[in-house]
């Protein structure tokens, strides 16, 4: 799977300690986890090593503000969904404007 390139791994029961799975798949582009209740700030943590995402979606998870600092290596990412998670607009606005402006 070391090439992979898009996966989809929504509405089950990943945790942060399944993301360590994914955390080596550097060839990802899209990756999108959400409806995963569990997963945590832990989880952006362990993802910010894959710098070729361009499309991260993590909705409906506990991700939070806090969390978003993980993000800002994630240069090449140009969609990224939170929908339902505790993160306000104005933390979007301050990742996007100093950190991801694509």
């Amino acid at each position: 799977f070391k090439k992979l390139q898009s996966l989809e791994i929504c509405g089950g029961g990943l945790t942060d300690a399944g993301v360590k799975n994914i955390q080596d798949l550097s060839s990802l582009s899209l990756l999108n986890i959400s409806q995963n209740t569990s997963l945590t700030d832990k989880s952006l943590e362990l993802l910010s090593g894959l710098t070729g995402l361009v499309s991260l979606n993590v909705s409906n998870s506990r991700v939070t503000s806090s969390g978003l600092r993980h993000l800002k290596s994630l240069k090449n990412l140009k969609s990224l969904s939170l929908e339902s998670c505790k993160v306000t607009a104005n933390d979007i606005k301050k990742l996007q404007a100093t950190d991801l402006p694509n």
